[in-house]
């Protein structure tokens, strides 16, 4: 009896360690996210939502915000055949009106060249880019410059930006002022 149960015991153990696994089919499921809804809480006690829709490929097509005074609004993406944004519209739900569209233009190597800001007021600002090495140079119609440093690896380096505007401080005030930012970025191992 005991020799029964030693060989059978031996023989499951055999089938149970075989190297059968390539004729069992995969079954491993790919899930994508659909949809992400978020809620902030503000310190007044106020909150607001936020809710993504994505496509098949991941890229996001809708973006819906709830705001705490309970007004609607949301921002519709349109992408060309290599995936790249080509036009972003903000829509106030509410009023059923298109509050801001951003349109984007890319050169021969598939970066971004141009993107314009057109507002309800009718207002237009394009911003245009050129590379150099590991720097993006950004200006737009408005007087903002900004400059872009990579390493080698991609990673951001540092940002400065520069421009020129009414005060912030003084709200409806004409005097005008120079910005200039500088942030730089550094990374761990």
């Amino acid at each position: 009896m005991k020799r029964i149960l030693f060989l059978f015991t031996a023989g499951f153990s055999f089938l149970a360690c075989s190297n059968d696994d390539e004729n069992v089919e995969s079954e491993q499921n790919s899930y994508k996210i659909k949809k992400l809804s978020k809620t902030f809480y503000v310190e007044d006690g106020t909150s607001y939502r936020l809710d993504y829709n994505y496509n098949k490929s991941g890229k996001i097509t809708k973006w819906v915000q709830e705001n705490h005074d309970g007004t609607l609004t949301h921002d519709d993406y349109l992408y060309n055949s290599q995936g790249q944004i080509l036009e972003s519209k903000t829509t106030n739900i509410t009023q059923n009106k298109v509050i801001r569209t951003i349109s984007y233009i890319y050169d021969t190597s598939n970066r971004i060249s141009t993107v314009t800001f057109l507002s309800s007021d009718g207002s237009i600002n394009t911003s245009h880019f050129s590379y150099e090495n590991n720097t993006v140079f950004i200006i737009d119609d408005l007087g903002g410059n900004k400059k872009l440093s990579f390493n080698a690896t991609g990673k951001l380096l540092n940002t400065v930006s520069s421009g020129t505007g009414t005060d912030p401080l003084n709200g409806n005030d004409n005097r005008n002022y120079k910005l200039y930012q500088r942030f730089s970025y550094f990374y761990s191992l």
